[in-house]
């Protein structure tokens, strides 16, 4: 979801510069496709990652042209000893946009970080000869100075917001769950016993929910109050009987209980995992089993311009 440089962008003073590297076109095998994002904020460490160690250095060390971004290409389609020394193996071409961030002064992706942490979707049009860049969102809220497309080459990074996500419970199993859920992007949302899950659902409608209060009236209600929503994904805690005693079937598709993959898991953080990655596989329509075992490439349409 590559949330984490976008939500320190919108948290970032206007007074703070930056400077943010966007991977725009890949051909080949790469680590990462087009969006990914990392971001440079003085006296912190860079966040966010645009391949599998193989540029990064590289990129921190560039300077950016005064008043413009630049568009830098790194060819790894050679034999990996030729490549620098880095032996980087990565076998693609891969094409990011490098610009500043300037302190006091608006920029497309500072009000498009800002849009998307209020759940708004945004697009940010990057002209790739010129510089010229403006971001959109609903409403009418535009960043910038669009113009009507012509010849010359740009990028679109169009974005949705990180999914919401609702903890329902507050013991310490579920604090894995919540502390893992925010380092992956989901926008989260904790609550537990006398809050009103249904007024908050009704405010803030999550996509993906996880009923574990260990208290069963309580779960039974969250569990109503959430499913009410029409959620993609609800997880509960515990075994299927208990869950046959929540909610007798049959269940909607978005249900899943016990919840989590099937990985072994016996710890909270073990278990937090398990859940997230099941999350995650129903939210984006991945089955979640093993890659070896998928045909094709892995990431299907990357090289997309």
């Amino acid at each position: 979801m590559d949330t984490a440089p976008l939500q320190r962008l919108a948290e970032l003073p206007p007074d703070v510069g930056a400077r943010l590297a966007v991977v725009v076109a890949v051909e080949g095998s790469a680590y990462r496709g087009p969006g990914a994002l990392r971001l440079w904020v003085p006296g912190e460490p860079p966040l966010g990652v645009v391949s599998g160690g193989c540029l990064e250095a590289d990129l921190d060390a560039r300077a950016v042209p005064a008043g413009r971004g630049t568009l830098v290409a790194y060819d790894l389609r050679g034999a990996a000893d030729d490549l620098w020394g880095l032996a980087a193996g990565c076998n693609g071409r891969i094409e990011l946009w490098l610009q500043d961030l300037p302190a006091g002064l608006p920029s497309a992706y500072r009000s498009a970080a800002r849009w998307l942490a209020e759940g708004l979707p945004v697009s940010v049009t990057t002209l790739l000869q010129t510089g010229e860049q403006w971001a959109q969102a609903p409403g009418g809220r535009v960043s910038g100075s669009p113009r009507p497309p012509g010849t010359e080459r740009s990028f679109v990074d169009a974005r949705t917001p990180a999914p919401a996500l609702l903890i329902y419970g507050r013991g310490p199993d579920a604090a894995p769950v919540v502390d893992l859920a925010r380092r992956l992007g989901f926008r989260v949302r904790q609550a537990g016993r006398g809050d009103d899950v249904a007024g908050l659902c009704a405010q803030w409608p999550p996509e993906a929910a996880v009923v574990m209060s260990h208290h069963f009236p309580s779960d039974q209600e969250a569990l109503r109050a959430v499913l009410g929503g029409a959620p993609r994904y609800v997880g509960v805690l515990g075994p299927r009987q208990r869950t046959l005693r929540l909610l007798p079937e049959p269940w909607p598709p978005a249900l899943f209980a016990p919840v989590g993959l099937d990985l072994g898991a016996d710890d909270p953080g073990e278990i937090a995992l398990a859940i997230l990655g099941q999350a995650l596989a129903v939210l984006r329509g991945a089955p979640g089993g093993h890659l070896r075992d998928r045909a094709g490439p892995i990431h299907a349409g990357r090289g997309r311009p």
